[in-house]
């Protein structure tokens, strides 16, 4: 078999899989494809399938890869010693990185290995000087540079002890009476336009350099009262004017004039209160005239209630009434009021409990309680007028008292008994205690403790007096305190005489505790002053010391800041910081004077205003000619703005257009953005097989047309799509087969 013949083979598994046909051709190498693709060899090294963990064996002209175990690399530079296994390399050990250098940091990187990056021993703080050392490590030693305390109204200051001690206050004064200066965190110093206006319309206010005025003007003005008008000021004040006229010429409102509302016009109150008239308001004058309607109820049936002459009246009717009274029959009205014929007919108060009840003289009475007593002393007997019926409840309370203290005399279930209890008792002895009941009699308890814990005192029980007898005595004793000495029992109790523990040293705090003794604490106090105010008098291991300090200090020099103790004197610091932040002064210190000076200047500035150029100081103050330089006027939807007279002049509007037909579009100056909002208009989607094209949710289509086609995949039956008509047309499909020679590679060749 010829070299070329076996090279076929080996790609002609990837041509299939690749939807190549594969065909034998007459007068060209024969492409055969072995059982599971396998690969034609004739020696070993014609094997080769790129994998270190296997070796490449040619056994019976096939070629086969069996896994080996040999040494390879996974790739990893953080491991070591890998080996194969399975087919593929498995991966040693972990590199070990580490270096004894204290200034490293050790890591491994899985492409390069072990890295060694330096450690930052910066600890952001400008009051120390930052380092490595190899063995310990990063260092932080104080030092006494010029520093910055983050305060905006401080200046001059320093380090000590690692930290940025704070310098003097700056001076804000602009020498203006018409501004409140200050200092604030953390913008520095204000100058604030104090606020002139006294809240009077009678004078005009201002400000100049003695500080603010209030002139008084004679302008008009309003006094406040409803009541007055034509106001003016005069003096600074309002002068009220004349009274106003509230009179409406109505006779029959009551005119006048009320703080804070103005003028009134009340209607004239005609109502006489009398529900027989009707009362009213005409020309000028109350009426009252007559009626004949109902008027006031007097709640009595036999009364009729009716208006008569202009007055209530109620004469009596005789109408058929109800007194409401059982105790009376034939009931009718007479002279004004309902009454009925008494009778003497059995009745019912109502009352459950009552019995035998009966009319008399017009109303019920008479009758006895009902009796609900059983006779029994441990039920609870009662008669219920709710429920209309007797109650007997089982009671549990004390019943008859047979004598007997070890026993309770109690009702249980509607009986009297008498059960033993264990309750405490006197068996008649003082010196026998926690007598109790038993069996249902009383037994003598322990004896009784007549010991009062006291070494001063001999303790016994007296059965005759009924009482513990407890006599002092002089023995011997200890009140447990070593805070005193010579103790001694007097009159039953135990005390010494207390000792003092001044070790007459200001340096120690004595005090004495009563298990232990004298104790001497030495402190920190404060001690003797030296009179240097670069030393700290301060105890120390008992002793009192006069160490040197760094103490904030003054050289008397107005022009120096931070001035600091260094070995038990005061040093000057650095120059007192005169600046004001204005560009357009300088700024000096005057020591002859002990203040800040600050001189206008014509210098170069910078007045914050785009929209001018060669910005120049001028009286203390920044400005700059005008320009006409492209500016920004802040407006998102504007486009090209310019400068012109000092301003930023807005340009054109800004283009918002998505080059979409199915969306609106315009600017949002409220969100900073283009909007651009779905529409419903006509479009076409460049798809011939589409009719009719329109916007939907921010894109074009349409439905399909029938029939229509784009290309071969959507015709049927062996039609071909003709691109001129997009329609499905009979005609011929194109297949290609392919051939592979060595020379040429692979060539299409049409289907027979």
């Amino acid at each position: 078999m010829s070299l070329t013949h076996k090279r076929v083979i080996t790609v002609a598994p990837l041509l299939i899989a690749m939807g190549i046909t594969v065909v034998s051709v007459t007068g060209l190498p024969f492409l055969g494809i072995p059982s599971a693709f396998a690969q034609y060899c004739d020696y070993d090294y014609e094997c080769e399938d790129y994998n270190g963990c296997t070796d490449n064996v040619c056994s019976a002209n096939e070629c086969t890869f069996p896994n080996n175990s040999a040494g390879c690399d996974d790739g990893n530079a953080c491991t070591s010693g890998d080996t194969c296994s399975g087919g593929s390399c498995q991966p040693g050990g972990a590199v070990d990185c580490t270096d004894s250098d204290a200034c490293t940091s050790e890591y491994c990187d899985t492409s390069y290995g072990c890295q060694y990056p330096g450690v930052n021993c910066d600890d952001s703080n400008g009051c120390t000087d930052d380092g490595c050392d190899y063995w310990s490590g990063c260092y932080h030693n104080n030092n006494t540079a010029g520093c910055e305390d983050g305060q905006a109204c401080t200046s001059g200051e320093t380090c000590s002890g690692g930290s940025c001690q704070g310098g003097g206050g700056i001076n804000c004064d602009d020498s203006n009476s018409c501004t409140d200066d200050g200092c604030s965190e953390p913008s520095g110093c204000y100058h604030n336009p104090i606020n002139c206006e006294d809240y009077n319309g009678c004078t005009d206010d201002g400000c100049d350099w003695s500080g603010c005025y209030h002139n008084a003007n004679s302008a008009g003005c309003d006094d406040g009262q409803a009541c007055t008008s034509g106001e003016t000021c005069s003096g600074g004040s309002c002068q009220g004017g004349g009274g106003i006229n509230c009179d409406d010429y109505d006779g029959c409102t009551d005119d006048g004039c009320s703080e804070p509302s103005g003028c009134y016009h009340n209607p004239v109150n005609c109502d006489d209160s009398n529900p027989c008239t009707d009362d009213g308001c005409s020309t000028g004058s109350c009426y009252h005239n007559n009626n004949s309607g109902a008027c006031t109820d007097d709640s009595n049936p036999c009364t009729d209630d009716v208006c008569d002459s202009g007055s209530c009246t109620h004469p009596a009717n005789s109408a058929g009434c109800d007194d409401g009274n059982a105790c009376t029959s034939s009931d009718a009205c007479s002279g004004g009021s309902c009454s009925g014929t008494p009778n003497s007919d059995p009745c019912d108060d109502g009352q459950y409990c009552t019995t035998g009840e009966a009319c008399n003289a017009g109303s019920c009475s008479g009758g006895s309680a009902v009796s609900c007593d059983d006779s029994n002393e441990c039920t609870n007997d009662s008669c219920n007028e709710s429920t209309d019926s007797c109650d007997y409840s089982n009671g549990t309370g004390a019943c008859t008292d047979d004598s007997n203290p070890c026993t309770d005399d109690v009702c249980s279930s509607g009986s009297c008994t008498h059960p033993n209890n264990t309750a405490a008792c006197d068996d008649g002895q003082f010196c026998t205690i926690s007598d109790v009941c038993s069996s249902g009699s009383c037994g003598g308890g322990g004896s009784r403790n007549c010991d009062d814990s006291n070494t001063c005192t001999d303790d016994s029980c007296n059965e005759t007096t009924d009482q513990c007898d407890n006599t002092p005595a002089n023995n011997a004793c200890s009140d447990g305190n070593a805070c005193t000495e010579n103790d001694a029992c007097n009159g039953g109790s135990c005390s010494g005489t207390p000792i003092s523990c001044d070790d007459s040293n200001v340096c120690t705090d004595d005090d004495c505790n009563p298990s232990t003794g004298c104790t001497h604490t030495n402190n920190y106090a404060s001690c003797t002053d030296d009179s240097n105010p670069c030393t700290s008098d301060g105890c120390e291991g008992g002793v009192c010391t006069h160490p040197n300090n760094t103490a904030p200090c003054d050289d008397g020099q107005y022009c120096t800041d931070g001035d600091a103790c260094s070995g038990g004197s005061c040093w000057s610091g650095s120059a007192r910081n005169c600046a004001d932040s204005d560009v357009c002064t300088d700024d000096s210190c005057n020591e002859g004077n002990d203040s800040c000076d600050h001189s206008y200047n014509t210098a170069a500035c910078d007045d914050g205003n785009g929209c001018t150029s060669n910005d120049v100081c001028s009286s203390g103050v920044c400005g700059g000619t005008p320009n006409s330089d492209s500016c920004n006027d802040s407006l998102y939807c504007t486009d090209g703005d310019i400068c012109s007279g000092g301003s930023c002049w807005s340009g054109s509007a800004r283009n918002c257009s998505d080059a979409n037909v199915c969306t609106d579009d315009s600017c949002n100056e409220d969100t900073d953005q283009c909007d651009h909002s779905n529409n419903a208009s006509a479009c076409d989607d460049s798809d011939a097989c589409t009719n009719p094209d329109s916007c939907s949710g921010g894109s074009c289509s349409g439905p399909p047309v029938d029939g229509c086609c784009n290309d071969d995949g959507d015709c049927a039956g062996g039609l071909i799509c003709s691109l001129s008509s997009h329609t499905c047309v009979s005609g011929k499909k194109k297949s290609f087969f392919y051939f592979f020679n060595w020379w040429d590679g692979f060539r299409p060749m049409n289907a027979l």
